[in-house]
């Protein structure tokens, strides 16, 4: 993340390719649609972009940020944006506000813990690790 920082982003965070339609579909699970150069072009609970994951496309944002230091100081001072209370998700605050989000691809699949119930899911693969 850090070299897309020092190529220029605002900001950078990560993502890694979604394969389940029940993870596509679920509103805990961020997803991210990037443009060519690999940023941020918008972030969704709802199932985005159309027709994934069957296509390889579908992106699960990890909500994990670097921020350039007046990046941060900037983000922080800027006012809740309509699309962000609507979806719930801060990041839309620096895009709406012409902010570069560099968004990198990570090999490894990660883990939310968004509800409750998530916490069960994240036992069971760290015993399952442990065994």
């Amino acid at each position: 993340m850090l070299d897309a920082i020092a190529a220029g982003a605002d900001i950078a965070t990560a993502c890694h390719p979604i394969s389940q339609r029940e993870e596509f579909e679920n509103p805990n699970v961020v997803k991210v649609v990037r443009d060519g150069k690999g940023n941020a072009l918008y972030f969704s609970r709802a199932p985005i972009p159309s027709g994934a994951p069957d296509e390889g496309r579908a992106m699960r944002h990890v909500g994990v940020y670097a921020f350039r230091k007046d990046a941060l100081t900037r983000f922080a001072g800027l006012p809740r944006t309509e699309l962000e209370t609507s979806e719930r998700l801060e990041q839309l605050r620096a895009l709406e506000n012409g902010m570069t989000m560099a968004v990198v691809v990570t090999d490894s699949e990660t883990l939310g813990v968004d509800v409750p119930g998530d916490i069960k899911t994240v036992a069971s693969r760290i015993e399952a690790k442990l065994d």
